[in-house]
């Protein structure tokens, strides 16, 4: 007996299941063996050789063809689940997504038509169906040509990355391909990758991060400009790929540094970089007043210049009218993500770079707010990195180049979302985080913050992976220190040709550098000195000495604070 094939809905997607036939419905009259055939019907017009068997399809599945309809488009019948929707016709059609009324199920009896007929058509799969479809052989010259009047013209060709799908694809057996965007607001650069659900790169693209420098020592960011280069970025990526299969994005970002916003969500003042040097005096503050162990068992940060709580007090004490308007702070990554979903919240990550954030409780210390005559109110609410905070703005929508029902997830800070990246979630191994800051950090499961750990130099925090926790500790200036010794020593602008030049004279050098270092510390110490005053310095400079040696000596230099660290 015949069967019928039966498409059910799951919640892992659609899947094929057997059923036996209706008993209610019409079953073919039995025939005796010897009995004559019927005479045949409609001619020329019958039934395909074949008809009525089953013919193997794709990984074993057997499959029964129907009766030749005169609509091309009917190639294979199932039925729909009861109150299921219909199923989309397959076969020559200009595509997928052109439906059929659902009839019921014919017999398998050859009783219609001559046995001569048209040559066996292969079955065809439901583009829906995760089951590896045969691509079909008509339409293939269509798609050539389609695709070689695209090539043909010089501005679509140039558009298309080696690494990109191809431009302009309307296979109508292809399944659309769902994508994710990450985004990265860096201290030097702003970079948009989109990656398939594979965790392949689809696209990307990048722009220099606006920076506006006011003196030695102090750099700002404005807003606004920071936001229309994220959204350029994420409109260049997207559009490298079927804009409508984004169906999610997420911001990573700098710490420490943030958006002071008024009650309509307004920069009150500029960003101040997490590097600048104005708020030096409050690092001396809170050692004296607050005390290094206690901030440290409830933060997990020693008493550093560059978290933000200090760039808040620096706008009460020197920008009152600015803090007079200040009612919410965000830090980089989330002020995106509330521009583009209007959803104020900041991820754990980046609360931790604040020093008012409290491991223990994942929430904001009253006792650190208070000692800084901070209202808790300025902070928004702490949420998990990952979680989604809402779907695009329409004006967003329209920066972005993305449908409105795109995703806005919780992101964080730059080097803990770079950990997950490479898998660095679990306890044992060890990140090595190159930016404009080296970072070292390693998983733990607990929140360490006793003084031993504190004396070492290190920071905890919670990690982007829930009930994860982190230790980290860096090396400050590393990114600038290079580009400086390509731009001094070889003339050459920082990037791929000037870093080629840099390595290539450093390996000329012999080990040691001819009794040549230095101390890399052109941007102040890290862990764990933690000492933004130091300064660098080459020791054992003689006449002998070339730029190869110098080069060499910085590289060392780095790698022998990196082992100190670790």
């Amino acid at each position: 007996m015949g069967r019928r094939l039966k498409r059910v809905r799951r919640a892992q997607g659609p899947a094929l299941e057997f059923i036996a036939p209706n008993p209610r419905q019409r079953q073919p009259p039995k025939v005796s063996a010897n009995a004559p055939s019927p005479p045949p019907r409609g001619g020329r017009r019958g039934t395909r050789p074949g008809e009525g068997e089953d013919i193997t399809g794709c990984f074993g599945l057997r499959w029964r063809t129907a009766a030749r309809q005169r609509s091309p488009k009917h190639r294979l019948r199932m039925t729909s689940p009861p109150g299921g929707h219909v199923v989309p016709a397959w076969g020559r059609s200009r595509g997928w997504g052109h439906y059929s009324t659902s009839r019921p199920t014919r017999p398998l009896t050859g009783d219609r038509g001559s046995s001569e007929g048209r040559r066996p058509q292969k079955a065809r799969l439901h583009p829906f169906l995760r089951v590896p479809a045969p691509r079909r052989r008509g339409g293939a010259r269509r798609r050539r040509f389609r695709r070689e009047r695209q090539l043909s013209n010089p501005a679509n060709a140039a558009t298309i990355p080696a690494h990109a799908p191809a431009a302009g694809r309307t296979d109508p057996g292809e399944i659309p391909m769902p994508h994710l965007l990450g985004l990265d607001v860096g201290t030097t650069n702003t970079k948009a990758v989109v990656y398939d659900l594979e965790g392949r790169v689809c696209a990307e693209a990048s722009a220099a991060t606006p920076l506006r420098e006011e003196g030695p020592g102090l750099a700002t960011r404005d807003p606004e400009a920071v936001y229309e280069t994220a959204t350029g970025v994420i409109r260049r990526a997207a559009a490298q790929v079927r804009p409508a299969e984004v169906l999610g994005l997420s911001i990573s970002s700098m710490g420490e540094s943030g958006a002071p916003l008024d009650a309509r969500g307004q920069p009150v003042f500029p960003i101040i970089a997490w590097y600048d040097r104005r708020t030096l005096a409050y690092r001396q503050w809170w050692q004296s007043y607050f005390g290094d162990d206690r901030l440290f068992a409830i933060c997990g940060l020693q008493p550093g210049h560059i978290f933000s709580l200090n760039k808040i007090m620096w706008l009460r004490d020197h920008e009152p009218a600015a803090y007079q308007r200040l009612k919410l702070w965000l830090s980089v990554s989330d002020y995106i993500a509330y521009r583009l979903c209007g959803v104020p919240a900041m991820s754990y990550p980046q609360a931790c770079r604040t020093m008012a954030f409290d491991l223990r409780t994942l929430g904001w210390s009253a006792e650190v707010l208070a000692a800084a005559g901070v209202s808790p109110e300025v902070f928004p609410r702490p949420v998990p990195s990952g979680q989604a905070l809402g779907t695009l703005r329409p004006e967003a929508a329209e920066a972005c180049g993305l449908p409105r029902s795109t995703v806005v997830a919780a992101g964080g800070h730059d080097h803990i979302c770079a950990a997950v990246a490479a898998a660095v979630t679990q306890p044992g191994p060890v990140l090595d985080s190159v930016g404009t800051t080296e970072a070292a950090m390693a998983v733990i499961e607990h929140p360490r913050t006793e003084p031993a750990v504190r004396a070492l130099g290190l920071s905890c925090g919670a990690h982007a992976v829930p009930g994860r926790y982190y230790l980290i500790g860096g090396l400050l200036g590393i990114g600038p220190l290079v580009s400086w010794l390509v731009e001094t020593l070889f003339e050459l602008p920082a990037g791929a040709e000037g870093y080629m030049a840099l390595t290539e004279a450093a390996r000329e050098s012999p080990p040691g550098a001819r009794g040549l270092y230095m101390l890399p510390f052109l941007a102040g110490a890290g862990s764990p000195e933690q000492d933004p005053r130091a300064t660098g310095a080459l020791l054992g400079l003689r006449l002998h000495h070339t730029r190869g040696d110098i080069a060499r000596a910085a590289l060392e230099g780095v790698c022998y604070e990196l082992r100190r660290l670790l």
